[in-house]
């Protein structure tokens, strides 16, 4: 298997976190049920802390939810579009004269000056 990491000096360690297997054999944090992410598997591979099927079907199983997760975002944005938070957030982050855009759905929130 080639692994995406290359190195692993700054990567948090999956033993410090409190996590568990689920009944498919995914790794998932206990606080949130969510995949870690994939440094933090692949390092607890190199380490011998789980079998490369285990890393295999996290890595997999993360690509679908993350998929979903956006997927479900653009959906609501395109339903939804930007809250009055989120776009005042914006005009106090960058210049009139700079393009916004939402790196998920392409969109353009805000056209430069």
């Amino acid at each position: 298997m080639k692994l995406q990491t290359t190195d692993f000096r700054f990567v948090a360690k999956l033993d410090k976190y409190e996590h568990y297997t689920d009944a498919n054999g995914v790794i998932r944090w206990a606080s949130n049920n969510s995949v870690p992410p994939i440094d933090i598997l692949e390092l607890a591979f190199v380490d011998g802390k789980i079998s490369e099927q285990t890393l295999q079907i996290s890595l997999e199983t993360k690509f679908e939810e993350d998929n979903k997760a956006i997927a479900n975002y653009i959906r609501l944005r395109k339903q939804h579009g930007y809250s009055e938070e989120t776009l005042a957030e914006i005009a106090a982050n960058f210049e009139p004269e700079e393009t916004v855009v939402d790196v998920l759905t392409g969109l353009v929130i805000r056209q430069g000056a």
